[in-house]
């Protein structure tokens, strides 16, 4: 459920009589609103003329447009008045409220029914308007006076004559029908009603319940002030729905979340749990497998965890775990809309058994390069959205957040040092490494001393646990350490020629839906360096996952390449390649 509060307060009037604590109360009822979670428009002096009401209204109106909430509250606290048999809520600039000028005063007022209307216009399925102001009747006398909210001491017989309440509205008001309400009377600076309805709004009980007991308390400490209602709601409305709960609303309950307390209550999976959980790597692959033949049978619940399971395990060093993530086999746990074992592997990265934020640190590259492939996949897009959204919920900013596709730039200041390493190489020293405007120097355990930029470049992605393709290094004399070194970049070179250029050896492979996994370089025979123009040749290997029914195998394959570079604004990029030659006679016999 949303709902949305426009919370109106004043003190100060340009042609009536000043109040004491009607700003005060209407900014803790702001506050008491925001702690419901709900969204909150304000109206305060000096802002809280007639055309800051329009204004106000506008972005109400705006923002229901926007979330199409199932509530709006207007909650009101200044100078009030009845004239016509209509409410009104005096602003800042309103004429003075005097014997027989109500319609003149109603003029810069706003009219309660007309407020009213034009929620419901708007298909608001529920309106609640709390109203702590008085309601003296301006075609009889009374004066204006400090302390009170409207027609001073005046004492009706019309009794009840008010705005009536349309369908499924709610109209709370401080006081009777042509009276007055007191403006303090409270310990804390509010007036006797709002320090009332801030005791009692926090509770999980119907909106009824709620002003009775507000009645109760505002009548017990002053017998001339009876808080009234007029009700034509058709179902239950509470302030506290239960939003206050942290566990409110979200698609798996406590101790899912919390799940060193789950218990299944499905035996099987209980099993599943118990092999997975268990310090023998051959227990958890019975687990796997027991997971993939009984997965149509678990419910959303027990997948959940376990994927959380298999996430720590994989972490923690699990070949078998590690490796049902990196097949990227999760498109038939797929329920309707849901991917509840995605949900769980996602979740379990950033969220440890007590549902506390601790980000996991990956130390497997393959690993986290697997879950960013996966994550992009259209079947693991609602479980991205998921993990954004439980992020988002606690205000966390992780660097790199699953299912994103920029590239995340890292600046590394060097320092050439009088020192070189035994092949007379220099020796550099790193000064600063800057991400995102801040320097990460003293928080990454590096060696000062690096000598490759790829060992530099290994341990960022390892720090912000961004994936090494998305990672873009950029280093202060790094042309100078390239000439001398094989470029950090070659092997994602190398993989991205192979993946849009297949050679024959494995096009087979590749125009059957696979695509390689990664490219490494096992040795090189040759390199040869001259000005900005570098050619390479020497060993590589491609590495493939090939999915079967109930089981996945990895396959690779040994090649030989050749690749022409050329250093490019601060790069070394690709020229030209010799076609890859791979020996796939291993698998096609």
């Amino acid at each position: 459920m949303k709902y949305a509060a426009l919370v109106i307060a004043l003190n100060k009037y340009d042609n009536n009589p000043d109040l004491i604590n009607a700003l005060n109360d209407g900014k803790a009822m702001a506050d008491k609103f925001r702690e419901l979670k709900y969204d909150v428009v304000e109206l305060f002096e000096p802002d809280a003329t007639y055309a800051g009401y329009s204004k106000a209204l506008h972005d109400l109106i705006e923002l229901d447009y926007n979330n199409r909430y199932d509530a709006i509250i207007l909650y009101f606290s200044g100078h009030g008045f009845m004239t016509n048999m209509s409410d009104y809520l005096a602003m800042q600039d309103c004429s003075k409220l005097e014997e027989h000028q109500g319609l003149t005063a109603a003029t810069l007022s706003i009219r309660l029914q007309d407020f009213i209307e034009k929620m419901r216009s708007r298909c608001v399925t529920k309106v609640i308007a709390i109203l702590d102001a008085c309601r003296d009747d301006l075609s009889d006398y009374a004066s204006i006076t400090r302390g009170i909210r409207g027609m001073g001491d005046y004492l009706s017989s019309k009794f009840g004559s008010s705005s009536a309440a349309p369908r499924d509205t709610f109209i709370a008001y401080s006081t009777t029908a042509s009276m007055s309400a007191s403006d303090g009377g409270s310990a804390a600076g509010h007036s006797r009603y709002t320090a009332a309805l801030l005791e009692e709004i926090l509770k999980p009980i119907p909106i009824e319940q709620v002003f009775k007991n507000v009645r109760k308390r505002v009548h017990l400490r002053d017998k001339d002030q009876l808080p009234w209602e007029h009700t034509c709601l058709t179902e239950d409305f509470y302030f506290n729905y239960g939003q206050l709960d942290p566990y409110y609303g979200k698609p798996y309950p406590k101790d899912c979340y919390e799940c060193e307390n789950y218990t299944s209550f499905d035996a099987t999976a209980q099993q599943i749990q118990s092999l997975l959980l268990s310090k023998d790597e051959s227990d958890r692959s019975k687990g796997l497998i027991a997971l993939t033949n009984h997965r149509q049978s678990l419910n959303g619940e027990d997948l959940f965890v376990i994927g959380r399971i298999v996430m720590q395990q994989a972490i923690n060093g699990s070949a078998s775990c590690k490796k049902f993530v990196e097949s990227r086999r999760l498109e038939g746990y797929k329920k309707g809309n849901e991917n509840d074992l995605a949900n769980g592997l996602l979740y379990d990265l950033y969220f440890d058994g007590q549902n506390k934020y601790t980000p996991k640190t990956i130390y497997d590259f393959s690993l986290l390069n697997s879950l960013m492939q996966f994550s992009r996949n259209d079947y693991c897009t609602s479980s991205v959205k998921f993990i954004r959204q439980e992020l988002d919920s606690i205000q966390a900013k992780p660097f790199y957040r699953l299912g994103n596709s920029q590239f995340y730039s890292v600046y590394v200041e060097l320092e050439k040092t009088d020192y070189t390493t035994k092949d007379g190489s220099a020796i550099y020293y790193i000064e600063e490494i800057v991400f995102d405007d801040e320097d990460y120097r003293d928080k990454i355990e590096l060696e000062p001393y690096m000598l490759e930029p790829r060992e530099i470049r290994v341990e960022l992605s390892r720090f912000f646990q961004i994936p090494q393709i998305q990672l873009r290094v950029s280093m202060s004399d790094v042309k100078h350490i390239l000439k001398n070194r094989i470029p950090d970049r070659l092997e994602e070179i190398l993989f991205d020629v192979l993946v849009s250029n297949p050679v024959d050896d494995i096009d087979q492979l590749c125009s059957s839906g696979y695509s390689p996994n990664d490219c490494s370089i096992l040795y090189l025979e040759d390199v040869q360096v001259e000005d900005d123009y570098m050619m390479i040749e020497g060993g590589c290997n491609a590495s493939f996952d090939l999915y079967f029914d109930d089981d996945t195998l990895s396959v690779s394959f040994p090649g030989s390449f050749s690749i022409e570079m050329e250093f490019e604004k601060g790069k070394w990029r690709n020229r030209s390649h010799s076609p890859f030659s791979f020996d796939t006679s291993n698998y096609y016999n």
